[in-house]
């Protein structure tokens, strides 16, 4: 599971969407939510200094970088396709 999916059912569970099931149901602990919370500031960091640098060294870091990055536009995308 990854960490935008773990903050995912954690935003679900919290708005009470889930039924009676309980973090637990889903493998969940607050440890992994904890560790899903710090990875995904990590991504919006690195994304945000990503960004305010558009100079060429960037780009050729962002190519170089793609596998990391990768997963941001999957999640994205899954995420448009489910609000569909």
């Amino acid at each position: 599971m990854t960490h935008i999916e773990i903050l995912r059912i954690y935003n679900d569970w919290r708005r009470d969407m889930v039924g009676e099931k309980t973090l637990e149901d889903f493998g969940i602990t607050p440890r992994m939510i904890g560790e899903a919370l710090d990875a995904v500031i990590k991504d919006a960091e690195r994304w945000k200094w990503l960004e305010g640098s558009a100079d060429g060294a960037t780009w050729e870091y962002i190519g170089y970088q793609a596998d990391m990055l990768r997963h941001l536009h999957v999640d994205a995308a899954m995420a448009k396709e489910s609000r569909q």
